[in-house]
């Protein structure tokens, strides 16, 4: 390992503009790896792009202490509002923004900050570390979809792949494929540390931590392995905020997520020849709990967290938008499995997760239909 991490580190060393890619939707360990990546070359003096900037619901608390794109757009809806004499002052370490509201209220979900994509452009990377990115289609796709990279034809940045997924198919010019490691973060802490300057403080700990923490289910995970304890151990003295990431991730929820989720794990049921589990809800469930289908990415995201054996997961659902139907969400890492699906019914994927729907009114044999279809 020593000496792949080795030609990393030079790689690295050797490199201006970097961009560090992991999956449309990563996982929250792939998320806070990315996060400590560009935090950590940022101090080396390099040009350093991180993608996607979104991170999961489940690490979204990590915002604060992330670092924004250069140059950002405040955007405040005025839908049923009118704005005049708009203007700004600053004042010691505040910005205000002064304007005169004629019609209509602003509160706080009126206003969003997001990545002027015009000048934050990633142009001409010649470095692309991936974490996690299981193929070169996968790789391709990912390169393809988002606007803000533009790479010239004449140009091929190299590409460092970082994995411990032994399934990875080793599409890049270096790769560091670890199947004894357990996280991504773990991979590049081994990588940062192996650095003579400090690139690891206080906030690339918080973010290694939490990685490690995400990957290991609080390191309860039966594959935690002594050096990830080893490593952790080492993160914490250099000021990794262990409670403050306790205190995001295992926070109490609203109690009708936590209904509707016990609802869902009364239903749940399983198939070891399919790796796939599932569930139903009706429209009582929502209504007896208070919630809607908004609530079923935390559903979700609580599925694969939780029942990491099953790469499949899907819930299945009544919804009366517009009259009776069947609803569906499909997460699973098995691509056949999801273009199967989208074959057969309509929808939309995003990432490793389909949203479907099926024109049948009765929510038992929507279940049949569909479990039929994947077996």
């Amino acid at each position: 390992m020593s000496t792949q991490i080795e030609k990393a580190k030079k790689l690295i060393l050797n490199s201006q503009s970097i961009l560090i890619l992991s999956a449309e939707e990563p996982s929250g360990d792939a998320a806070s790896a990315s996060l400590a990546f560009s935090s950590s070359l940022n101090k080396l003096d390099k040009k350093v792009y991180r993608l996607p900037l979104s991170l999961p619901q489940r690490i979204s608390f990590l915002k604060e202490k992330s670092i924004l794109p250069k140059e950002i757009i405040l955007t405040i809806d005025t839908q049923g509002k009118k704005i005049k004499q708009l203007s700004y002052a600053q004042h010691s370490d505040k910005l205000n923004l002064h304007f005169i509201l004629t019609q209509g209220t602003i509160s706080i979900k009126d206003i969003t900050l997001t990545p002027n994509e015009e000048k934050n452009k990633i142009l001409n990377p010649d470095l692309i570390i991936t974490l996690g990115i299981q193929n070169l289609e996968d790789f391709n796709l990912l390169l393809n979809s988002n606007k803000q990279i533009q790479i010239s034809e004449n140009l091929n940045p190299f590409i460092l792949n970082l994995d411990f997924n032994p399934n990875n198919e080793r599409f890049g010019q270096l790769n560091l494929i670890f199947p004894n490691a357990v996280a991504l973060s773990e991979i590049v802490y081994d990588i940062l540390s192996s650095f003579e300057e400090q690139l690891i403080e206080t906030k690339e700990a918080t973010f290694l931590l939490c990685g490690l923490i995400c990957a290991t289910h609080n390191f309860a995970h039966p594959t935690t392995t002594s050096a990830v304890l080893r490593k952790a151990a080492r993160l914490l003295e250099l000021g990794a905020d262990h409670q403050f990431i306790i205190r995001a991730l295992y926070k109490s929820r609203p109690l009708p997520l936590i209904h509707l989720l016990g609802r869902a794990l009364q239903k749940l049921r399983y198939s070891l020849p399919q790796e796939l589990i599932w569930t139903t809800l009706t429209q009582k469930d929502f209504q007896e709990t208070q919630t809607d289908s908004s609530a079923l990415p935390f559903l979700l995201d609580e599925f694969r967290t939780n029942f990491w054996q099953f790469p499949s997961c899907l819930i299945l659902w009544e919804s009366y938008g517009s009259g009776p139907i069947i609803k569906g969400l499909l997460s699973s890492k098995n691509k056949t499995l999801i273009a199967t699906l989208l074959d057969r019914f309509e929808g939309i994927t995003k990432g490793t997760t389909a949203l479907f729907l099926i024109r049948e009114k009765n929510l038992a044999i929507a279940e049949q239909k569909i479990l039929q279809l994947l077996s």
